[in-house]
């Protein structure tokens, strides 16, 4: 949790800047500019955040290797095994963050569309089943 909170607390700035998009966006009218610069702020957000998890993942893949490695000592080990701790700490807040990013995605949805309208597109078509998660956007083509 804690490194959730610290990464809320560090893009603040970004959070509040997407709340006075939010602000900016009417749904009555038929000027969408507002709602694009929104839309490319978020995406914007999520992209980064997305490559800063690919480095992280790698990071945390390299100190794995390099932690099985039998040429370390005992202080030497423990201070890769501080180094994952901390990179894993900070993936679970990028991941939170990215979680974040989408919930503002979500956010734009509802100033056009009532929610019981969107329940629809929330299951699969043939079956009770919640949807599945669209991954990431980094490397997918436009």
């Amino acid at each position: 949790m804690d490194s959730n909170l610290s990464m809320l607390k560090y893009y603040k700035r970004h959070i509040f800047a997407l709340k006075d998009m939010f602000d900016e966006i009417d749904p009555s009218s038929n000027d969408f500019t507002p709602l694009l610069e929104a839309q490319k702020y978020i995406l914007d957000r999520i992209l980064g955040t997305e490559l800063r998890i690919s480095k992280k993942k790698a990071e945390l893949r390299e100190l794995k290797k390099s932690l099985r490695s039998n040429r370390n000592g005992k202080e030497r080990s423990i201070e890769i095994k501080s180094k994952i701790s901390n990179v894993e700490g900070s993936l679970a807040g990028y991941k939170f963050l990215l979680y974040v990013w989408r919930c503002f995605g979500d956010g734009i949805v509802f100033k056009y569309i009532s929610k019981w309208n969107l329940k629809r597109l929330l299951f699969e078509v043939d079956s009770p089943e919640i949807k599945q998660n669209p991954g990431l956007l980094v490397g997918k083509k436009e």
